[in-house]
């Protein structure tokens, strides 16, 4: 099918303007005793979660307004167990049945402290990430020294069949130091898991250092690169040239999933080994490069499958790896490329009946049936708008 026709630019100005005036009057609000208003993610979803916490300082950068990012950040952290335990979202109550830290919070911490030069802030943010690593560490490290993923939720891949044989699709109650009992795959050693423990802790030797405390920063580093090296040693596959979680069994199961992602999100790869990978499988119109990229598993992969009308991480292009995408696709070199999926994006969601979903059919960028006025695809959106020269910044701050 060929692909949607490039709107107009009063169109585009237009929808951006809608999106805004949802955001400002839907999803700018106040949760349980957050510091201030936070950024909500949609009515499907309403509340907050570990894994969107990108989406307010995308909205920071966007509007120069950072109030919220600090705001999220620091509702987690606040509401962290005396143990390190990170809450995984907050509706009505705070929620800690699974890890769901799909970024690295400190790394985004460390970003929100970048923007605001808050000296206290950091310093909070720094002791909190410390208690963290040594919760996972405690509750999540198996004995090869990698982060495992005890339940489907861990892993924010609803519905994909990379979970394909675990008895917790969902969670294991309201704790997730519970253990998989009787999972005949589980623990499972998760790629994505472990580049997002390797940012973390890349983001305390950042405020480490930042603080004065160079000794303290010199052994984050060596924790994440000793980390880094074990995650190429169990996961990654020479051959395919791609990284695979590994059963309890030793079993690896080979699964194309866009979980490859969070290793250029979490800067694991060095441009060399960025560059093999993104001209294998991202500009491969076979593999993640469809017409609407990028699909949540490899078309080439026999797990790729339409297996629901919505929330699948087995088939959509999701727009949560879209805004991720900001967080890598420069820093490689691929800006073009870059540019080129938010054309897609932005036609898609200027021409379809629903408002801005969570997800897109990868070859026809039909959207999914799920989640109207989804944070992450409006943000998507609007910052496609904005580089692609469609809006200014007056559009972003009425």
């Amino acid at each position: 099918m060929s692909l949607i026709p490039t709107p107009n630019r009063e169109t585009v100005i237009e929808k951006s303007k809608e999106v805004v005036k949802h955001i400002r009057e839907k999803h700018l609000k106040q949760i349980l005793d957050s510091d201030g208003p936070v950024f909500y993610i949609s009515d499907e979803y309403p509340g907050i979660w570990l894994e969107h916490t990108y989406d307010p300082l995308v909205w920071a950068d966007l509007t120069g307004e950072t109030s919220y990012a600090v705001a999220q950040t620091r509702m987690f952290m606040k509401h962290q167990r005396e143990d390190g335990h990170l809450p995984c979202w907050a509706r009505h109550i705070m929620g800690y049945g699974q890890l769901q830290e799909c970024v690295a919070f400190y790394q985004l911490c460390w970003e929100v402290y970048q923007m605001t030069g808050d000296r206290e802030y950091l310093a909070e943010t720094y002791e909190s990430g410390k208690k963290w690593n040594e919760w996972l560490c405690a509750n999540r490290m198996g004995k090869s020294g990698l982060i495992e993923m005890f339940c489907g939720y861990d892993s924010g891949h609803d519905n994909s069949f990379r979970l394909d044989g675990m008895k917790y699709l969902g969670r294991i109650g309201d704790d997730a130091a519970n253990y998989p009992e009787a999972c005949p795959v589980a623990p499972i050693i998760a790629t994505d898991l472990n580049s997002i423990l390797y940012g973390d802790r890349m983001a305390l030797a950042a405020m480490a250092k930042e603080l004065g405390l160079d000794e303290e920063s010199a052994q984050w580093k060596v924790k994440a690169e000793e980390l880094k090296a074990k995650l190429f040693e169990v996961c990654y596959d020479e051959e395919d040239q791609f990284f695979y979680d590994v059963d309890k069994n030793g079993q690896v199961r080979k699964c194309k999933s866009i979980s490859i992602t969070s290793m250029f999100c979490e800067k694991v790869l060095s441009q060399e080994q960025a560059d093999a990978i993104f001209e294998r499988y991202f500009r491969n119109e076979k593999e993640f490069g469809t017409a609407y990229p990028y699909p949540a598993v490899s078309p080439s992969d026999p797990l790729f499958r339409k297996n629901l009308s919505g929330n699948s991480w087995g088939y959509f292009s999701q727009g949560l790896t879209m805004l991720r995408s900001l967080r890598w696709m420069k820093h490689y070199g691929y800006e073009k490329e870059l540019h080129e999926n938010m054309e897609k994006w932005l036609a898609a969601w200027t021409v379809s009946p629903l408002q801005f979903g969570q997800e897109l059919d990868p070859f026809t960028g039909e959207p999914s049936d799920c989640s109207e006025w989804y944070s992450s695809t409006m943000l998507f959106y609007l910052t496609a708008a904005k580089e692609l020269g469609y809006i200014d910044k007056e559009v972003l701050c009425k």
